[in-house]
C-alpha cells in the first residue's frame, strides 16, 4: 500500500482508496509511511480481529438495541468488510453498506485494531 495507490479528494481533502475489498480513507494530514503500514496491518488483521469485534458489538447497548433479534453468526455474515478510516493513532471502522438495515455502524478503534472504545449507530 502506497500513496500512489490512492485518488485526493479535494473537496473532504481525504485520500480514498481499496484494498482487499475495504474502502480505506486517510485524511491529508495523516497520510504518511506510518499510517499506511498501520491501514495495512488492518486490512491483514481484520478477519483475525473480526470475533473481538464482534464481541465488542454485542457488548454496546446502543448495538444491542438495534440488533438484538441477530445472533453473532448472522451479524458477522450481514456486515460485510467495513470503511477504515484512520488518524495519526485510531480510527473508524463504518459498516456504511450491511444487510441489517439502513444504519451506519461505527466502531472506532485505537493503533492497528489493538483497542475498541466507542460504538454509534446513525442514520
Amino acid at each position: 500500500m502506497q500513496k500512489k495507490d490512492f485518488t485526493f479528494d479535494e473537496e473532504t481533502g481525504e485520500y480514498q482508496g481499496t484494498f482487499d475489498g475495504f474502502e480505506v480513507i486517510i485524511d491529508e494530514d495523516d497520510m504518511c509511511s506510518k499510517t499506511l503500514k498501520t491501514v495495512e496491518k488492518i486490512t491483514n488483521l481484520y478477519s483475525q480481529k473480526e470475533n473481538d469485534i464482534l464481541d465488542y458489538l454485542f457488548q454496546d447497548d446502543s448495538f444491542k438495541s438495534f440488533y438484538s433479534a441477530f445472533t453473532k453468526e448472522e451479524v458477522k455474515e450481514k456486515l460485510h468488510k467495513p470503511q477504515i478510516k484512520f488518524f495519526e493513532d485510531d480510527g473508524v471502522l463504518s459498516w456504511v453498506e450491511h444487510d441489517m438495515d439502513d444504519h451506519i455502524i461505527d466502531l472506532e478503534f485505537e493503533g492497528a485494531l489493538k483497542e475498541f472504545s466507542y460504538v454509534t449507530i446513525d442514520g
